[in-house]
């Protein structure tokens, strides 16, 4: 039986007509009935492909935690078909495909970050449990072995909500995080936060890019209550070693003035980020692509390239999508940064982009244009991207018509349980 047909059996008694609340959306917006916008582009493709394996999840999830974990493939919580947090950690093994359910996070979490701490723990961190439509946040984590049943522990309090936080590793064991007004460390020997710095302005799902095992520098979000931040508002934050085994550090919070304009519109929050892998000076450019703009309800098309070494900020060509896009995944690849996925918004319907294109650093004031990938093989928003790879996994769409018809529903969602790999040639320059 055709995947789709499958999926349609499984889900049609269980999905609800339409889908609930986005999570990251200040007003309810009715699935799309039309075709996704056109992303089109004239410029010659970059020779690529992509290999979907089928996969069977034992429950399929999406706003999971996906990670490589000793050759596992490993998902940690997400939102089920009903549309509410899990607390399920589902494995599937190299040689025996997905194991049977046998371990649990010690809460439900959806939407949480994920950071490695060593060989084998990981910090598990925010998220929020119930329903997509009033979620409840969480304000701390986990520390566990994800391969291990029983292995983990919660952490102490952050001591505020974690809704929008970043969490950014500092190197083994310690880990910065960034939520509302206030910046803490976590250190895992020590199973402490450290005291709180103030962040001013306040931020939530922004961006933090490491610039070294002491500094990070957070770009883009919104404040908290809803307001903007200015354009070219940055701030750095430094994260001073700790001396000795009894105290951690506070970390320092400072404005960082960016020169030039990165283009974005104010207070655009799930900003994608990529460092480049190869680039001019010391720090490899950083690009900055799309989001979500709270002030009109639209994804947002607009990007930048970001120069930490010389504090400046220059437009970068908008993404190939005339909505937009926002739950984009930036990837770098060699001199470059792939943009895949990601979902387009009005304040009155939204649906998948299925972005597939590359962009080349900057040579001089030449700006480059992105050229096209091969497309992603099926539809679906909000996938998964297993961290530091090309792979991602799952993801939902809307119906179409002939498909809800098909099923005997007037509309909703369906989840997809593929993975996908994406290869690109090695020769992108000039090919």
């Amino acid at each position: 039986m055709p995947l789709a047909s499958s999926l349609l059996g499984l889900f049609a008694a269980v999905l609800p007509q339409s889908l609930p609340q986005p999570i990251d959306a200040p007003r309810p917006a009715p699935p799309a009935a039309k075709e996704p916008p056109s992303t089109s582009a004239s410029v010659p493709p970059v020779i690529s492909s992509w290999r979907v394996t089928p996969e069977s999840m034992p429950i399929p999830v999406i706003e999971a935690i996906a990670r490589w974990q000793e050759g596992h493939l490993v998902l940690l919580g997400g939102i089920d078909s009903t549309f509410a947090a899990v607390s399920t950690i589902q494995i599937r093994d190299p040689r025996r495909g997905w194991l049977p359910i046998g371990s649990q996070l010690s809460a439900a979490r959806a939407s949480a970050s994920c950071v490695t701490l060593d060989e084998h723990r990981v910090l598990v961190l925010g998220g929020f449990e119930g329903g997509i439509a009033s979620p409840q946040h969480h304000e701390d984590g986990e520390v566990l072995d994800p391969l291990v049943a029983g292995s983990g522990h919660t952490t102490p309090s952050f001591g505020a909500s974690l809704e929008g936080h970043v969490a950014t590793s500092l190197g083994p064991g310690r880990v910065l995080v960034t939520a509302g007004d206030t910046a803490r460390i976590y250190d895992a020997v020590l199973d402490l936060w450290s005291p709180p710095a103030v962040l001013d302005p306040p931020r939530r799902y922004h961006v933090a890019v490491a610039l070294d095992s002491q500094h990070v520098l957070l770009l883009g979000g919104e404040t908290t209550p809803a307001g903007d931040i200015a354009d070219l508002t940055a701030t750095l934050v430094f994260a001073p070693q700790p001396s000795g085994t009894d105290a951690l550090p506070s970390p320092e919070a400072e404005p960082f003035p960016l020169s030039g304009s990165t283009g974005l519109p104010w207070g655009t929050r799930h900003l994608a980020a990529a460092r480049c892998q190869r680039g001019p000076g010391s720090n490899p450019p950083l690009l900055l692509a799309g989001g979500f703009d709270p002030a009109t309800g639209r994804s947002v098309r607009e990007c930048c390239w970001i120069d930490t070494d010389l504090a400046s900020a220059r437009a970068a060509p908008p993404l190939p999508a005339r909505e937009g896009a926002t739950q984009l995944h930036l990837v770098p690849i060699d001199h470059g940064v792939a943009a895949v996925g990601g979902e387009w918004r009005s304040p009155e319907a939204r649906g998948a982009v299925d972005l597939a294109a590359f962009l080349e650093v900057p040579d001089g004031l030449d700006p480059g244009a992105w050229r096209p990938l091969q497309p992603l093989p099926v539809s679906a928003t909000r996938r998964m991207r297993l961290a530091e790879t090309s792979e991602w996994i799952g993801g939902y769409r809307f119906l179409t018509p002939e498909e809800a018809a098909m099923a005997g529903r007037s509309g909703g969602a369906i989840f997809d349980t593929r993975r996908y790999r994406l290869s690109v040639s090695p020769a992108i320059a000039g090919d």
